[in-house]
């Protein structure tokens, strides 16, 4: 637990960057929730189902980009606060160029796989493909933040350097599981979420309730990133002490 209290600190210790993250995403998600029960609930009269699709896919389109580019902007300044002087970036910009497709595909594949897996009201979800779709959602949701920032920490975008990018997550696999643990609570509790607001009348009311738990979830996210940063950390003082000793 050592582990997790260090990378609280540092979340505390970058409180502001956290905030913005936090709050910009918990209103990104609001609006999303709160136009997907518009719809549901037909506020605002009748849809299609192919309206009601097409309006799904550019909320989700819309909220990829807004929460890829929040992350790779907060992401990449407390990377560099939690590891100065040694990882550096010129600045917001750079961060953008670099690290913006990186966070829009991981984000995207988890949206991809529940929506298949939704597909239909939820009869797809009983076919094999359906729930071979929900369990690549599941893991695709859960090492989205881990992979994102072994990728960021180390800076190569190959698709050969990708074992290399992960291997942090395997050598120091226990602390991995910590964050897993974190992210699958967080996902137990949006799935919880998001039953209710499909299913109650009032989910316009619900709406606010959830604002505040993606503020919550912003800054768990910021943990766990920061986590895998410290995984990453050790691992590189790992590899140093090993090229030292031959």
């Amino acid at each position: 637990m050592r582990f997790l209290a260090q990378a609280a600190g540092l979340v505390w210790h970058n409180v502001s960057l956290v905030l913005v993250y936090a709050a910009f995403t918990a209103g990104a998600n609001g609006l999303a929730q709160a136009s997907n029960a518009i719809i549901q609930h037909r506020t605002f009269g009748t849809l299609s189902e192919a309206g009601q699709h097409a309006f799904a896919f550019a909320s989700d389109i819309v909220l990829v980009l807004a929460v890829a580019f929040v992350q790779s902007v907060v992401f990449a300044r407390l990377g560099r606060e939690v590891d100065k002087p040694l990882w550096k970036i010129s600045g917001d910009k750079e961060a953008l160029r670099r690290y913006l497709t990186l966070w829009v595909l991981l984000n995207l594949l988890p949206i991809l796989f529940v929506r298949v897996a939704g597909w239909g009201g939820g009869v797809l979800l009983k076919t094999p493909v359906g729930a071979i779709a929900f369990f690549l959602f599941l893991v695709s949701y859960l090492l989205c933040l881990p992979v994102g920032g072994c990728f960021m920490f180390s800076g190569r975008s190959e698709w050969a350097e990708i074992p290399n990018n992960l291997a942090p997550l395997i050598h120091q696999f226990p602390r991995t599981l910590l964050l897993l643990a974190l992210n699958f609570v967080q996902l137990l509790i949006m799935l919880e979420l998001g039953v209710v607001l499909e299913n109650n009348p009032d989910a316009l009311g619900w709406v606010w309730m959830s604002v505040i738990l993606y503020g919550v979830f912003g800054v768990c996210d910021c943990l766990v990133f920061v986590g895998t940063w410290l995984i990453c950390m050790t691992d590189r003082e790992a590899m140093d002490d090993l090229d030292f000793d031959f």
